[in-house]
């Protein structure tokens, strides 16, 4: 968790370190925190759809079907 925090605080656009943090926040039980991931995502960059994407995997994770289908 460390090393994603850290690549995220020096590229905070990363691709990877951003899905990583989202996979270990949902794997933690942490939805709020993963959410905050992936909202944040869409607010920097709300031309890019990586933000609803990662939103949608964590609906996934959560077995939100319907919140999933809306996000993707």
């Amino acid at each position: 968790v460390q090393s994603v925090n850290r690549a995220l605080e020096r590229e905070p656009d990363n691709v990877e370190a951003l899905r990583r943090a989202v996979a270990l926040n949902v794997a933690a039980e942490k939805f709020d925190a993963a959410y905050a991931v992936a909202r944040g995502v869409q607010k920097r960059r709300p031309q890019s759809g990586l933000g609803f994407e990662l939103a949608g995997d964590i609906d996934m994770r959560r077995k939100d079907w319907a919140a999933a289908t809306t996000a993707y």
